[in-house]
């Protein structure tokens, strides 16, 4: 069946999982959150057949909805959570995985890739 993948369109989905991210730094005193399976997220065609893959807005395969996202949470973390790390499992090098604005952090500071041996 492959990895199933949350609808970032929708503003009460987006609002659990960044809430679900915040109550374990919190609550948990963590001092990181690695995101698995981030490929699976990036590309609407990521492990579907042709005819089922999705194109965004402007025709390309990347989940626009899911780069707003976690520029959104991991920029939030950098400023309210000092020194946590957010780390994406994402093993197809997604060139945009390292960008950063100013001193901020827009998108994974750190990857984390799979290697088959």
């Amino acid at each position: 069946m492959g990895t199933r993948v949350f609808d970032y369109g929708r503003g009460e989905v987006c609002s659990f999982l960044f809430s679900s991210a915040c109550y374990w730094i919190e609550q948990f005193h963590l001092d990181g959150l690695r995101v698995d399976a981030v490929s699976s997220m990036l590309f609407l065609d990521y492990d579907r057949p042709q005819h089922l893959a999705a194109k965004n807005i402007y025709g390309g395969n990347e989940n626009l909805e899911v780069l707003d996202f976690f520029k959104t949470l991991n920029y939030y973390v950098q400023e309210n959570y000092p020194g946590v790390m957010m780390i994406a499992e994402e093993a197809t090098a997604y060139p945009k995985n390292y960008c950063t604005n100013s001193r901020r952090r827009t998108w994974f500071p750190l990857q984390n890739g799979i290697w088959d041996g």
